[in-house]
């Protein structure tokens, strides 16, 4: 069976490597060794999520005039209806967390 770092010691290790310390640094600070830190840092980079070109997150500027993009998107709302309002149908009522709830006054009166 292969030896891990426990869960603690794991996210102390990943947080100072996120910080960009060195590895052995690292290693005095934790007590882990310089490999076994190796190892999890090329794990972390390869599952590093992959950023396209123009993909950055910003949004593209709204020239004036025109709506923003986000417009488009919005849900339509009718005059009248409560847009939050959840539907309800009858019987449907909240089920209790155990078998016994049925029986509850029974079981309180014994």
């Amino acid at each position: 069976m292969p030896n891990y770092l426990k869960m603690p010691k794991l996210q102390q290790v990943t947080a100072l490597l996120a910080l960009d310390w060195s590895y052995r640094r690292i290693e005095a600070a934790t007590g882990v060794r310089r490999e076994t830190i190796s190892r999890y840092d090329r794990r972390a980079k390869a599952k590093a999520a992959k950023v396209f070109p123009g993909s950055d997150g910003t949004d593209p500027p709204v020239a004036e005039g025109t709506s923003a993009p986000d417009a488009a998107k919005a849900a339509k709302v009718f005059a009248g209806v409560n847009p939050n309002a959840a539907e309800v149908f009858p019987g449907s009522a909240p089920r209790s967390r155990c078998t016994a709830a049925a029986y509850r006054t029974a079981i309180a009166e014994k």
